[in-house]
């Protein structure tokens, strides 16, 4: 889990949040036991991997997401961030979703969701990285601004140089991409607002449709690995699991899961 952060240091973080969309908090864990689990998790559960181009987006990965009993680790880690994400925040926080990836290659220009939804994506990345290694480049108060800049090059942006251990805040709606380097492993989890007005209660099921939908394969075990084990459910509180499944997540990612079974002949899932 993660050790408790300095109410300065996170403070610090929270006020850069809102003003650039970004923050790093150097050292701020031990990232041996959470590296070891990832490598697990890929080797285990990856059975393709996936490569996306898509309005302007390009991505070459491979991921599984790590919510189980299985993945301890993650789950622990998904779980001790929430407290530092309903701080950056200032509200109630849910965890949508915590996930291991194995990037390959340099990723385009994007935001992780274009609507206005108050999220926050904790990132660690599990090897040293620089602007020749691939290390994540983001544009500053992006977040900010309603549009992709179509004519931006991957040469732009702040690069955020990091270390295993170092952690990366990030606004879903920050710009961000990578480029120069090949293999890189990541550790990520996800938190969205608990929405305040019938508003905020519909965007934030476009979010869950956004990210779950029938038709995508990730190229990996869904049966083993899905996106809401019973590790994450059975921990979490039952507000926060309220939240989950009015927002349409559980259904969309069971939708999901289910038709990449159907497609791949596999039989019905078991409890996980």
């Amino acid at each position: 889990m993660f050790p408790p952060l300095e109410p300065a240091l996170l403070d610090e973080a929270r006020d850069r949040l809102r003003s650039y969309g970004y923050a790093v908090i150097p050292d701020a864990f031990d990232p041996a036991e959470i590296t070891a689990e990832v490598v697990w998790a890929i080797t285990t559960g990856c059975k393709a991997g996936f490569h996306l181009e898509t309005a302007g987006l390009t991505v070459s990965a491979s991921y599984v997401p790590m919510t189980t009993a299985e993945t301890s680790a993650s789950l622990s880690l998904l779980l001790s961030g929430a407290p530092i994400a309903r701080k950056l925040l200032g509200r109630a926080v849910v965890p949508f979703r915590a996930k291991g990836t194995v990037y390959s290659h340099q990723t385009s220009w994007h935001r992780d969701t274009e609507l206005d939804v108050s999220a926050v994506s904790i990132l660690a990345y599990l090897d040293p990285l620089n602007a020749n290694t691939g290390a994540l480049r983001v544009l500053p108060e992006s977040h900010l601004t309603p549009r992709v800049p179509a004519s931006k090059e991957r040469s732009c942006g702040e690069v955020l140089s990091t270390r295993p251990g170092d952690l990366i805040i990030l606004d879903e709606r920050t710009l961000h991409s990578s480029a120069g380097g090949k293999i890189r492993r990541q550790w990520r989890a996800d938190y969205v607002a608990v929405p305040d007005t019938p508003e905020e209660e519909t965007v934030l099921k476009a979010y869950a449709a956004g990210i779950f939908s029938p038709g995508w394969d990730g190229g990996y075990d869904v049966t083993r690995f899905p996106s809401f084990g019973c590790g994450l459910l059975n921990a979490l509180g039952a507000k926060e699991t309220v939240v989950l499944r009015q927002s349409g997540a559980l259904t969309a990612a069971e939708a999901e899961e289910n038709y990449i079974r159907a497609v791949r002949g596999e039989s019905s899932a078991t409890s996980n």
